[in-house]
């Protein structure tokens, strides 16, 4: 259709649909239809009606814009959303397409800008649409919310089935004093966003802590360094399933970006789960957080490129000068290094970051992931690892078995820790092999006890021996001598007349060796610590 006033394209879809308004306009993918957004935008507020018996609530009617199949374009910033600047709170507004790649609407100002703005629309709905943003508009944002006074307060948006694809720089840009909160993302995609960009912006100036509450669910970030969420300010963000492909090939790109050390309370929630990386980088990384105070959880696999990429820092963790969020990586495939920074005399708090029930890559032991940022001006913080696994054993660590229920690295006077033993046998309940007799402890550990163990009757053999724990070195730790007949059972070794420190990876790599010819299936050999 060629360009329409405002009243003629009204009274058109008025007589033809009773108020629901269909877009009538040009779908080639060349023609502009911006006088056609324009003009619907125009009746959506013209029609705002106050609710009896409630008037502060408005409601626009009609509300649902449908968009049929084809390729719409918009080539001037706010057309879709924005250049109808209503002056009042005005709820309820639903742009529908066919479905994602059926609908789609290209943006294609001349330069950057901002498709749609808002400062009053409050809940609105996109759905079933590609919004494309072209090479003449690249570093554009696709949404921006201007809540300049408590009076107005766009928010409570929902994202069903949209889908961006170009060089969109941020899609969700909140501004202003008030709370552009409450979005949420079902079912949608992000494809080949500016590395520098991010799905969820929210700066440092002209930004609260009212903005909060953001939920993905089953959503996509592709072929782009950009981040899910860049945050300064708000939070209580919520992940529920995300693929993340050809992601963070610029080496400078982080996922998750929590920023700031000062927030309100109820804010500093950041929960993600069932999160996916193809990360095709050594140096982009999981998350970087400055948060003071909260809850952050994480549950993803990385491995996919584990075998192309060795990783440095995946989790960069911030803790300044004060206890820090609460911290919980669970159930994940990960790598690289976790890297802790503290503030000068940050040693008086009490820092919570574990890792549970996950597979780390790349590394033998839990000390060798986590890393002390000295720039801080303290040690580090501890990080407690909990039925913890690496992928596998190198050679160059002669073999054994690595222990990763643990508690790492140092910074904090009050250090919460654990008296842990192993129990080392071969598969049939007896003494190890010499070939799987080594443990790697964690650098760091503290071992207290040797035992030997083995009950009556568990063997006829006459003799007795010896058996000796040595650190790689070839350092003595503790012996456990055996008087025979060993027949008759025997508990030898005890408590180490000194604890032994395991001060580094080879002091921390310790073998178990007997001279006893013949060791009954029940022995058990023992190490006793704290790790």
């Amino acid at each position: 259709m060629g360009a329409l006033d405002s009243a003629t394209y009204v009274a058109q879809q008025k007589a033809l649909h009773g108020g629901r308004l269909v877009l009538d306009a040009a779908r080639d993918g060349s023609t502009p239809a911006t006088a056609a957004f324009r003009a619907a935008m125009a009746q959506a507020k013209a029609a705002r009606t106050a609710v009896p018996g409630a008037p502060d609530v408005v409601t626009p009617s009609p509300k649902v814009i449908d968009l049929q199949p084809g390729i719409y374009t918009i080539d001037q910033a706010q057309a879709m959303m924005g250049a109808e600047a209503p002056s009042a709170q005005t709820r309820g507004l639903h742009f529908r397409g066919a479905s994602s790649g059926t609908t789609t609407i290209v943006f294609s100002a001349s330069s950057a800008g901002v498709m749609c703005q808002s400062s009053w629309w409050q809940n609105v709905r996109f759905s079933g649409v590609t919004f494309v943003c072209s090479a003449s508009a690249a570093g554009s944002t696709f949404l921006r919310l201007d809540n300049t006074s408590d009076s107005n307060a766009g928010q409570d948006y929902l994202f069903d089935d949209v889908s961006w694809i170009g060089p969109w720089k941020y899609l969700v840009d909140p501004h202003g004093v008030n709370n552009a909160s409450e979005m949420r993302f079902i079912s949608c995609e992000a494809h080949g966003l500016q590395d520098d960009g991010a799905w969820l912006h929210i700066g440092d100036t002209d930004t609260s802590d009212q903005m909060l509450n953001f939920w993905f669910f089953g959503c996509k970030l592709w072929s782009t360094s950009a981040s899910v969420v860049d945050i300064a300010k708000g939070g209580s963000v919520h992940i529920y399933g995300l693929d993340a492909s050809d992601w963070g090939k610029s080496g400078s790109g982080v996922l998750f970006k929590l920023r700031g050390s000062t927030h309100a309370r109820g804010v500093t929630q950041f929960h993600a789960q069932g999160v996916r990386v193809e990360l095709k980088s050594a140096t982009s990384s999981l998350l970087h957080s400055e948060w003071d105070d909260g809850n952050v959880s994480l549950q993803a696999d990385m491995g996919s490129q584990a075998d192309v990429y060795t990783y440095g820092t995946m989790i960069d963790i911030r803790l300044g000068n004060a206890n820090g969020a609460a911290y919980r990586f669970h159930d994940s495939v990960l790598a690289g290094k976790i890297a802790v920074q503290t503030g000068l005399g940050a040693w008086s708090h009490a820092y919570s970051i574990t890792v549970e029930d996950s597979t780390w890559l790349q590394a033998q032991r839990p000390s060798d992931v986590v890393v002390a940022d000295a720039s801080g001006m303290d040690l580090g913080a501890p990080v407690t690892f909990i039925r913890c696994r690496p992928e596998g054993y190198s050679s160059a660590l002669e073999g054994g078995f690595a222990v990763w229920d643990a508690t790492v690295g140092r910074g904090q006077m009050a250090l919460p820790t654990t008296k842990r033993s192993i129990r080392l046998t071969d598969v049939w309940g007896g003494l190890a092999s010499a070939s799987t007799s080594t443990v790697h402890l964690p650098v760091g550990a503290i071992i207290t006890g040797f035992r030997a163990l083995s009950p009556a009757g568990a063997t006829s053999d006459t003799d007795g021996g010896t058996f000796a724990l040595k650190a790689l070195d070839g350092t003595s730790i503790g012996t456990a001598v055996v008087a025979g007949p060993t027949a008759a059972g025997y508990s030898a070794g005890g408590d180490l007349p000194k604890p032994f420190l395991c001060s580094s990876q080879a002091l921390a790599t310790v073998k178990v060796t007997t001279d006893m010819t013949s060791t009954p299936h029940d022995a058990q050999v023992i190490i006793e610590g704290y790790w």
